[in-house]
């Protein structure tokens, strides 16, 4: 069963990579409001079948649906801003950077529920750190230090703490609603919030008809947003044969598999420091997720 638990891990990392390329094709074409609405209607769609298939049933915990409604606004601020990160920036730098919000899960985690850091996480917090340090640096030379450029950093550092805060928010739904209700009724919130920022800037049907609804479009939305729901699905489905930290210390290496997807698909080229930045980056959040840093 824990083998199947890893497995599970495994593949979840890789639909979130891939979930996460697809983010820059989806924006090039849309732009950020609308590609993160088109991406996330199907996304959660998807999460319905696999919520039905569990067994749909309404909360009755007025605390649960608070915290529900705290995820969703929170959710669509992060989201929002990965969006545009991704958008405005370097997909391998910013996903990772984004990822980074393990270090805000185990400071809002030792606050509001009183876990206690011990030596190693504190040592891997360092480690993150330094690894958003060589990312954030442009190294032309001993000589000439200075700040990375790229303008999606700034809204990659906002999502990691949203992230942050909903990491924490979902430990707490999914121990009063379980695995199925956790991953489907938070994240349907995420997209109603993004949904109705959308609503004034929606696009005529005609013009909706023209850019959506032809087949390389379509194909790229609904296969964006059935990878993210898969990622979604293959992780609660972990959770139930394997322990979390092992699961999440496995998926939370996802921007590795994006950083060589960038490289192959979007041809980026970044810059040797950048590059043992992410890999920096990643080897921390692992560590972190592995210590119980997701909460």
């Amino acid at each position: 069963m824990a083998a199947y638990g890893i497995l599970l891990a495994v593949t979840s990392m890789i639909f979130w990579g891939i979930s996460d390329l697809t983010l820059k094709p989806l924006t090039g074409n849309f732009g950020t409001l609308k590609a993160t609405v088109y991406k996330f209607i199907p996304h959660v769609f998807f999460l319905l079948i696999f919520f039905a298939v569990g067994g749909i049933f309404l909360p009755h915990d007025p605390k649960v649906w608070v915290m529900i409604l705290a995820y969703g606004l929170v959710g669509a601020i992060g989201l929002y801003t990965f969006v545009r990160a991704i958008n405005e920036g370097l997909v391998s730098i910013n996903v990772t950077i984004a990822h980074t919000n393990v270090i805000f899960t185990a400071i809002i985690a030792a606050f509001a529920l009183g876990e206690v850091f011990g030596p190693l996480q504190y040592v891997a917090i360092g480690v993150i750190l330094a690894g958003i340090i060589m990312l954030s640096l442009d190294l032309g030379s001993l000589k000439h230090i200075r700040f990375n450029a790229d303008k999606g950093i700034r809204y990659a550092l906002i999502t990691a703490v949203c992230w942050g805060i909903i990491w924490v928010l979902s430990k707490l739904i999914m121990n009063r609603t379980g695995p199925y209700a956790a991953a489907f009724y938070p994240e349907c919130f995420v997209v109603l919030f993004i949904f109705l920022a959308f609503l004034p800037q929606r696009p005529s049907y005609r013009e909706f008809r023209k850019t959506v609804l032809n087949k390389g479009p379509l194909l790229l939305i609904l296969g964006s947003g059935l990878a993210g729901a898969l990622g979604i699905i293959l992780m609660v489905l972990s959770f139930t044969m394997e322990e979390v930290t092992i699961s999440m210390g496995i998926i939370s290496a996802a921007p590795f598999v994006t950083l060589v997807l960038a490289r192959i698909f979007l041809k980026e080229r970044i810059g040797r420091l950048q590059i043992y930045g992410i890999l920096t980056a990643i080897a921390g959040i692992v560590a972190m997720s592995l210590l119980g840093g997701l909460g």
